[in-house]
């Protein structure tokens, strides 16, 4: 879900129930420190339910979710890992348009798959995901990090402050989000040096 996504939806639950919609977003973070949608059923943020989810299915509920994964395997084999390669190649066409799909859908899970794959190319450690990429732009109160501009009104580069090049790491603490042209200038820069440029620093 995007920043735009967030912001379009609901900010209360009961607000949510009015209009029949089964995710709201408060603008703060949960307990846990997520800032992402809540769900309707029981008010948890939708990254706390996951992290519950794979806890459940890693422990007390591994042979429950084993059962009825390969109740679903066999309802879909098109889509069960253990034959995917094979039914890729037998439906290519369709396989691209599912791709394109999901693409299309979740532009900024792509973005942060692509940067991780670029990373480890590169042989850099860590890695994010369009949930941190979204909380990042939430505590810049949505501004570029260096030049301020409203990031909904341009184009937005989620950029590594200590290049990839330089040594930095693709984890979360060493991402800010800047706008499309400040990302341009500052290339693989170290901070320091693109700060002096700026002039923001002797």
């Amino acid at each position: 879900m995007t920043i735009a996504d967030l912001l379009n939806l609901p900010n209360s639950a009961a607000l949510a129930r009015s209009i029949g919609a089964s995710r709201y977003f408060t603008g703060r973070p949960c307990a846990n420190g997520h800032l992402c949608e809540r769900r309707i059923k029981n008010s948890k943020c939708a990254e706390c339910y996951r992290e519950n989810f794979t806890k459940w299915r890693k422990g007390p509920g591994a042979e429950k979710f084993r059962a009825s994964q390969d109740r679903w395997a066999e309802h879909n084999p098109e889509k069960c890992t253990a034959k995917v390669v094979k039914w890729q190649q037998a439906n290519r066409e369709k396989h691209v348009a599912n791709v394109q799909r999901w693409q299309e859908r979740n532009p900024e899970d792509r973005r942060a798959h692509d940067r991780t794959r670029r990373a480890r190319q590169k042989g850099a450690t860590g890695k994010h995901t369009a949930t941190d990429i979204r909380a990042i732009t939430l505590a810049q109160k949505g501004k570029c990090a260096w030049c301020r501009v409203d990031l909904r009104r341009v184009q937005r580069h989620a950029d590594h402050i200590l290049p990839l090049a330089l040594g930095g790491s693709n984890d979360r603490q060493n991402i800010q989000i800047l706008c499309r042209s400040c990302n341009l200038s500052k290339g693989a820069k170290h901070p320091i040096e693109f700060a002096r440029r700026e002039g923001r620093l002797l």
